[in-house]
């Protein structure tokens, strides 16, 4: 029936265009002899005119379906091809990588800081680094997907043996083993992104280079201000503050 109703279309007004010329040729030749034919021919030609009438009406009706069952029957346009995603610099890339990777630790070595850790200042540095570096990896996996990037999902093998040592201890060796490779990371971190920011084209990438880089300015200053203050619990308030003892 579908391909009855495609088909039918463009015949039928074929067909209805050659019938209405007929019926017009018709009507000019009857009209002529109307006045010489006796009562009953002009009776038997009116009945032909309205026989072809309805038959015209018919094909017309037909042909209005068939027309409305091909429109219905029509697939929807198939939507548009996206774009491929932009591509980054390999050094864009690398860094992405790297900041992940770096989030990911971050994050592991925060949770096993709020168990290990003696000082209360540790525990309160560690909890904050658990949500700002969730925070970050959040942005950067929305850049990445953008791009078509995969993140990993797993610390390097350097650094997951340094959680693997920390997880070890605890108490003030912990804090002392933490605190010291927070700010060696974190140091790192700040030239990182500075270094991102500064040489990536891409606008979401060096927005996010410039935050990431205050971020990890942040935890430096809190990380040393812990190692002098062998974690005093007031420390923490997202950048180092003067202290009375």
């Amino acid at each position: 029936m579908e391909r009855r109703a495609f088909v039918l279309r463009p015949v039928t007004l074929s067909v209805i265009i050659q019938i209405i010329s007929a019926v017009v040729t018709a009507r000019r030749k009857t009209g002529k002899k109307q006045t010489s034919e006796d009562p009953a021919a002009i009776g038997e030609t009116r009945n032909k005119k309205s026989r072809i009438m309805n038959v015209i009406k018919k094909i017309t009706a037909v042909a209005v379906l068939g027309g409305l069952t091909a429109c219905a029957m029509s697939p929807p346009p198939a939507p548009p091809t996206p774009s491929a995603p932009p591509s980054l610099s390999a050094a864009d890339t690398t860094f992405i990588q790297t900041v992940a990777e770096a989030n990911l630790t971050e994050v592991a070595l925060g949770k096993i800081a709020l168990t290990n850790a003696r000082t209360s200042g540790v525990k309160s540095f560690a909890q904050h680094a658990i949500s700002e570096h969730t925070s970050a990896e959040d942005r950067l996996t929305t850049i990445a997907s953008a791009h078509g990037i995969t993140l990993p999902t797993a610390p390097n093998e350097d650094d997951q043996k340094t959680i693997t040592t920390l997880g070890g201890i605890k108490g003030a060796k912990f804090d002392k083993g933490y605190i010291a490779n927070a700010i060696e990371s974190h140091t790192n971190a700040v030239k990182l992104a500075g270094d991102e920011a500064d040489t990536t084209s891409d606008a979401d990438l060096k927005s996010f280079a410039t935050d990431f880089q205050k971020t990890a300015q942040a935890h430096l200053e809190v990380a040393e201000a812990l190692k002098g203050h062998k974690g005093h619990p007031g420390v923490y308030r997202g950048k180092r503050h003067a202290h009375t003892h």
